[in-house]
């Protein structure tokens, strides 16, 4: 049974390891940062070890003289989290299991700055048995895969809990129809300070105010040991938002945002203790208190404006995407909300499992990558259970949920780091900007001291004390944050929704575009269909709609459309070939529906002068003729081609046959791009291709038969109409009727760019005006920590109010 989790060296001996950095430990992808011998993953520890060594510290990297660098406990209580071992209680925590594979998505509220995503994701350098951490920064939470053959959900816990990371763990945030009770301690601390800063400023009225000496002298020592009472609470309970994630850091071999706020808060805490239990002076306890109360103020409105921009992206993050469950003997669409338990519903080839279910009828190839990372597909037959979040590959699948459908749960595969690491990349670059700012914040302030302490000792500890809250890289790095979470904002309330904020970016700047043609930019309630062989009977054409009603293809859609008079009937026997037909068995006839190629027959009609797409028909192995189907082109979508075709290389690339080319071009221009008869092979290599000559290619196409090219391109945007074929390995999924408005999307992007420089420029300006008046001790440490929340609070007003205007010029 663990206890205690050891922090060992990753380098016992002082020397660098091949392949990992000498100062944290962590892997080395890139060369260059080097010294004495040894590399280093960053700049950021490049410039840590630097420092350490400039100052004597050497010691700090020997595990002999430095005993805490080689092994740290954290004692816990043996039967705190005996609770998970009941499997109930377990069961309503993990999401999947398969085999000794488990999955849990976990709240931890101690993630405070972005170095916790390193400490986290590298898990299971602790326990062999944490096979993966993805960490969601905004959320404070974490998707874990373990192996519970070595590792129990206790145990992992325990891990977690150990070094310091507990997770919130309540029933009531497990079961169904109760929503998670957001933590209240930041609240408790911050009126704590409030209360205990407002009382110790009535006990320094003396101090302040001209009065007495006989008021003074009676009670001025009775009022300095009151404010050191008072001040007890604030420092050792409203000031661990501070303290305990820069001592984490601290712990972890690296220097956190919150260190120089601790550091002052503790420089002010000691000089005040000193001051009073010596006679020296009545202290600064009213200085610390407010630098407490006023910075947890700022954390407070940051944490209001994360969760308010989080629960705005929850619940719009899907518009109504319907699939089919059984009502009265028949299948018809139903909203993914509206499902409940025992609901019995139909998955599609290429469908997403909307919640764990029991299969009642047929045999399914369930792929699990979008939950577990790995790509596998898991066989499963009649009374099996299936899991939400798995896609099914072949073949219709009949199932009953065992479970409510959660959608935050389905919104959480799309936001799994798996699939988003150009915004951990960029949130690995922001924390080490923040990593080395605060270095060199921490020097600036010893420099600061140490000159007025040989100048004029009175002003030393205040220039100290101010430097270090003054120039905090907090307001720099939330500017982005703040700014992408208005503009998602924006793009959810027009049915465009994102998986994350860092492909907004991508969308800004868009190097070349490339369009499907059937069913994104042509319509799928706009068409006109013509069969061209003898008439079909009624019998047949509910037969057709019923094969083609099993598929989410475009064209499969179309047919069922056009064709369906009546209740659809049932069909055995189904298999869908990607790109190229689908077959089943109506009754005791056998029918194949598909392209040209996917016909066994010889003598096909020739498709150089045909109109439309076509999709051929064969019954019992005889070919009967095939359907004709002319788009009709969404409304604005070729000005919208037109507007963009300005700004980026754009390419039609279509499956379909080119039979349209002739009027496109003379839409679009001569000059247009168009690749027609292209195979989802053939798509996947060509954006390859493009990707290599453009920095940033976007691909647009429908959510399943253009899924290998959405996720081989930069940006991949899937069209939908109220079908479900949300696909994780998109970076956007747009309503089909809001295309024609992309055009407006990437202008309120190129915005939003253009907002967050002008933001970083104010505050960097703010952060170097405000450490040259803290330098020269012009600025006490009371107004900077009243000034420093400011500026957060002012980054949040500019970003929203900048996001506001533009989307509403844009007509957004």
């Amino acid at each position: 049974m663990k206890t205690e989790v050891d922090f060992l060296s990753e380098n016992p001996q002082g020397h660098s390891v091949d392949g990992e950095c000498f100062h944290c430990g962590e892997p080395v992808e890139e060369s260059g940062h080097t010294s004495d011998g040894r590399e280093f993953c960053c700049n950021g520890c490049l410039m840590a070890y630097q420092l350490i060594r400039s100052a004597g510290l050497d010691f700090f990297y020997d595990p002999n003289k430095n005993p805490d660098l080689r092994r740290k406990k954290i004692a816990l209580d043996n039967g705190k989290f005996d609770y998970l071992d009941d499997v109930d209680i377990a069961s309503r925590i993990i999401k999947y299991e398969e085999g000794p594979l488990k999955q849990v998505w976990l709240d931890l509220p101690d993630i405070h700055c972005a170095s916790c995503l390193r400490v986290l994701e590298s898990l299971h350098r602790f326990d062999k048995g944490v096979v993966k951490v993805n960490v969601n920064f905004e959320r404070k939470s974490a998707h874990i895969l373990f192996n519970a053959e070595i590792i129990s959900l206790k145990e992992l816990v325990r891990l977690l809990a150990t070094i310091g990371y507990e997770p919130r763990l309540t029933l009531e945030e497990y079961s169904e129809g109760k929503k998670a009770k957001g933590s209240k301690d930041l609240v408790y601390k911050l009126g704590i300070a409030g209360f205990c800063f407002g009382n110790i400023m009535l006990l320094s009225l003396p101090d302040y105010l001209a009065g007495s000496r006989e008021i003074e002298a009676n009670l001025g020592e009775w009022f300095k040991y009151l404010s050191l009472i008072l001040s007890l609470p604030v420092f050792f309970y409203s000031s661990n938002a501070f303290f305990k994630p820069a001592i984490a850091g601290l712990k972890r071999g690296y220097v956190n945002m919150d260190a120089p706020v601790s550091l002052a808060i503790l420089a002010t805490f000691v000089r005040s203790v000193v001051d009073v239990l010596f006679g020296f002076g009545t202290g600064y306890f009213d200085s610390m208190s407010g630098i407490v109360f006023f910075m947890l103020i700022g954390r407070y409105l940051q944490s209001r404006t994360h969760s308010s921009l989080s629960f705005d992206r929850d619940f719009r993050s899907y518009f109504p995407i319907a699939i089919d469950t059984l009502i009265k003997g028949e299948f018809i669409p139903k909203a993914l909300p509206e499902l409940k338990t025992g609901d019995i519903v139909r998955i599609r080839p290429g469908e997403i499992i909307p919640a764990d279910a029991i299969v009642l009828e047929g045999e399914g190839r369930i792929d699990y990558s979008f939950v577990t990372g790995e790509s596998a597909l898991i066989k499963v037959k009649q009374g099996e259970k299936v899991y939400s979040g798995g896609r099914q590959t072949r073949n219709l699948l009949i199932i009953r949920l065992s479970h409510e459908v959660e959608q935050s749960y389905l919104t959480s595969l799309w936001n799994k780091e798996t699939f988003k690491q150009k915004s951990k990349a960029r949130l690995e670059r922001f924390d080490r900007i923040g990593r080395d700012f605060t270095w060199g914040v921490i020097a600036v302030a010893i420099i600061a001291a140490i000159y007025w302490a040989f100048n004029e000792p009175a002003k030393s500890l205040d220039a100290f004390t101010a430097v270090l809250i003054i120039a905090c890289p907090c307001a720099l790095l939330v500017t982005v944050a703040y700014t992408h979470g208005h503009i998602l904002g924006v793009l959810s309330r027009n049915n465009f929704y994102l998986r994350d904020s860092g492909v907004l970016a991508t969308l800004a700047q868009p190097g070349a575009i490339v369009w499907d043609k059937t069913g994104t930019l042509t319509s799928q309630q706009k068409f006109k269909t013509r069969f061209h062989g003898p008439p079909l009977d009624q019998e047949d054409k509910l037969a057709i709609a019923s094969l083609s009603d099993l598929s989410m293809h475009p064209l499969s859609r179309m047919l069922v459309s056009h064709l369906k008079n009546g209740r659809l009937i049932e069909v055995s026997d189904f298999e869908e070939n990607p790109g190229k037909g689908i077959s089943g068995k109506c009754g005791s006839n056998f029918f194949l529906l598909g392209s040209r190629a996917f016909m066994p027959f010889n003598g096909l009609p020739d498709e150089e002068e045909k109109e439309g797409s076509r999709v051929y028909l064969a019954k019992n192995g005889e070919y009967l003729g095939y359907f004709e189907m002319n788009h009709e082109y969404r409304t604005g979508i070729l000005e919208s081609l037109k507007k963009l075709k300005k700004t980026a290389r754009t390419v039609i690339l279509s499956g379909d046959n080119p039979s349209e080319a002739t009027y496109l071009k003379s839409e679009l221009g001569s000059d247009m791009e168009m690749r027609f008869n292209q195979l989802p092979s053939e798509k996947l290599k060509f954006i390859g291709k493009l990707k290599k000559s453009h920095k940033n290619t976007l691909m647009i196409g429908d959510g399943l038969n253009d899924a290998g090219a959405l996720s081989q391109s930069d940006f991949g945007l899937a069209v939908t109409d109220q079908l479900n074929n949300f696909t994780p390995a998109s970076d956007g999924i747009i309503q089909g009727d809001q295309l024609n408005r992309l055009p407006d999307f990437v202008t309120l992007a190129k915005k939003g760019q253009k907002l967050i420089a002008a933001v970083f420029t104010y505050s960097a300006i703010y952060n170097l005006a405000g450490i040259y008046f803290a330098v020269r001790a012009e600025l006490s440490p009371m107004i900077a920590a009243i000034i420093m929340p400011l500026s957060s609070i002012s980054i949040i007003l500019i970003t929203f109010a900048g996001v506001y205007y533009f989307s509403k010029k844009l007509k957004l």
